[in-house]
């Protein structure tokens, strides 16, 4: 979609190492709904109510939420929301409550310290225009936390760009026309000619009880705890969770973005990880766990294959569905397609169903589908649902197995995650991996998400 800006947001709050990185974090207190400080605020800020038990800790690089002081996040304008204007860094000694949307306007870029905390009401989200950055950078010992500040989800971190997409099955969008999936909201657009737009960095952050309907977008699509449309190749994201969100969770749309280390947790309704209008970029590093009452998919494609060659390229991917019937843990339809290799998946009633409209459409020829090296132990002991799909990718057809995958069942197919360990034991996981990849990904030697000889990424800085 085409760029032009209007506003730009970043939320995030306060940051303080806890005893417990897997603690929800709660300030406790209460704060003025009607205060609607800026961020320079200063002393009109409302403070946290700290406590008895509220104790500093003189050597932590973050004061405890408890004596954190709460500004809510953007200038109020009438009409609009809360606008972010200028350039602003949110740091970890303030608690930021966001509660609204809050717009980061196009050229401003909106820091993140390490450890920031960000309470969200309901429906809230950070929506960063086409021509404005994120820079939401944690380390494992201080992630950033976006959280529902009550029982109600919040909306999403959305970030917009200029890279191309799709947004029919037969051509690149064209910047001309106003057949695009947000044209009625004036604020949110993106897609254009840019393959490197840079929307910002994103690393160590945590996103928790997000995602709603779409309240405000001109698609009927669900607003995703963090969505990437049009964000070009310069864009980086590394290292984000999502946990417990209220439909899809990841959602790309479009560009080439690079992802890697990536955990979708506890996902009751909707996909894990949602491609869509033509996103062609690298995924590596995930992890996919969706509860008993999900009957949708770890992966599900959707509009892809246009004048170029537009699918995505994923490697070491562990997928887990509770569910033991109608869910898939890959679903493509509307001309997606897929090259995935090196996969780990346990549970899902079947691995791969392709929406029959695709096949008889003829939208999807076999050279849009890999799944290679891969490792599954479904339900019904069914790769392919389709017989024509099977024809491509069933055991042993492209080094596709079917057996134990070596997960813990008993710690992962479970709704509730306590310390999950996604580690996987025994042999399976060391054998039968791909020798070479699509480029840009890493040949690693081994299935699933998680080196079963080596550190385990997912430990220290998530939170079930």
């Amino acid at each position: 979609m085409r760029a032009h800006a209007a506003a730009i947001v970043l939320a995030a709050f306060g940051c303080t190492p806890l005893a417990d990185p897997n603690e929800r974090l709660d300030a406790g207190g209460t704060s003025d709904a009607s205060s609607d400080a800026p961020l320079d605020a200063g002393a009109d800020a409302i403070a946290v109510d700290a406590g008895p038990d509220c104790e500093p800790d003189p050597g932590a690089p973050c004061p405890p939420l408890c004596m954190r002081e709460r500004r809510t996040l953007g200038d109020v304008v009438r009409g609009l929301g809360y606008l972010l204007a200028e350039d602003v860094t949110l740091g970890c000694d303030v608690l930021w409550e966001m509660r609204g949307h809050v717009y980061v306007d196009p050229g401003v870029t909106v820091t993140i310290a390490p450890g920031t905390v960000i309470d969200a009401q309901r429906n809230a989200s950070l929506i960063v225009s086409n021509g404005a950055r994120l820079d939401a950078q944690g380390t494992a010992e201080l992630p950033i936390t976006v959280q529902a500040a009550s029982d109600t989800p919040w909306g999403g971190v959305l970030l917009f760009g200029d890279a191309r997409v799709v947004v029919e099955e037969t051509r690149i969008y064209d910047p001309d026309d106003d057949d695009n999936v947000f044209e009625d909201q004036a604020r949110i657009t993106y897609g254009g000619t840019d393959d490197a737009h840079d929307c910002g960095a994103v690393r160590y952050l945590r996103l928790v009880d997000g995602g709603r309907e779409s309240r405000f977008l001109a698609s009927a699509a669900d607003v995703n705890p963090l969505l990437l449309a049009g964000c070009g190749t310069d864009t980086q994201v590394d290292h984000v969770q999502i946990h417990r969100p209220f439909g899809d969770a990841f959602g790309l749309y479009g560009g080439a973005v690079a992802v890697r280390h990536l955990i979708a947790s506890e996902v009751g309704v909707g996909q894990a990880y949602n491609w869509n209008h033509g996103y062609e970029g690298t995924a590596q590093f995930l992890i996919a766990h969706l509860t008993s009452l999900n009957d949708e998919s770890g992966f599900e494609g959707r509009l892809g294959y246009g004048i170029r060659d537009q699918r995505p390229s994923i490697a070491n991917a562990t997928l887990i569905g509770v569910r033991r019937t109608d869910a898939e843990a890959i679903y493509l339809t509307s001309a997606a397609g897929v090259r995935a290799h090196d996969l780990l998946i346990e549970g899902f009633a079947d691995v791969l169903h392709v929406f029959d409209g695709t096949l008889e459409l003829g939208w999807w020829p076999d050279s849009q589908l890999t799944i290679a090296t891969t490792r599954a132990n479904p339900h019904t002991e069914v790769f392919a649902r389709e017989a024509r799909a099977g024809e491509v990718v069933d055991p042993p057809r492209l080094g596709n197995t079917l057996g134990a995958t070596g997960l813990n069942r008993s710690q992962v197919l479970v709704d509730d995650l306590v310390n999950p360990d996604f580690v996987p034991r025994g042999d399976a996981a060391r054998t039968g991996a791909a020798t070479s990849l699509p480029a840009g990904l890493e040949v690693t030697g081994y299935l699933g998400a998680v080196d079963p000889d080596g550190e385990d990424w997912t430990q220290g800085w998530t939170v079930y």
